[in-house]
């Protein structure tokens, strides 16, 4: 199991977040119902930690185009749009608005 992280709010706020939250190998609902996997092994050491999990985009980016389709069903652009709104929502939750970090 991966060790437990101080929430980045900056505040006393009690929350952890398991660490390499950005590309976790474990689902934890709850303390009984915990799910755990491992990544696909690659031919060479990757620069980013979990980045075999991208493995998982690229394939369904190829069978996409394979099939001569502009998006997948199992993300749509829909979705995809939720989910930024939804970090941009978190973002000024937690007071990190400074859009200059991500460049």
């Amino acid at each position: 199991m991966k060790k437990l992280i101080p929430c980045p709010c900056g505040r006393s706020c009690g929350r952890k977040l398991l660490d390499y939250f950005w590309c976790p190998t474990v689902l934890r609902l709850s303390p009984a119902n915990i799910t755990e996997w491992t990544l696909p092994k690659g031919k060479f050491k990757f620069h980013f930690h979990n980045s075999a999990g991208l493995i998982y985009e690229i394939q369904e980016c190829i069978e996409c185009i394979d099939k001569g389709l502009t998006g997948s069903s199992k993300m749509t652009s829909e979705e995809s749009v939720l989910l930024s709104k939804l970090a941009e929502t978190l973002r000024a939750q937690l007071g990190v608005c400074d859009y200059a970090i991500d460049l």
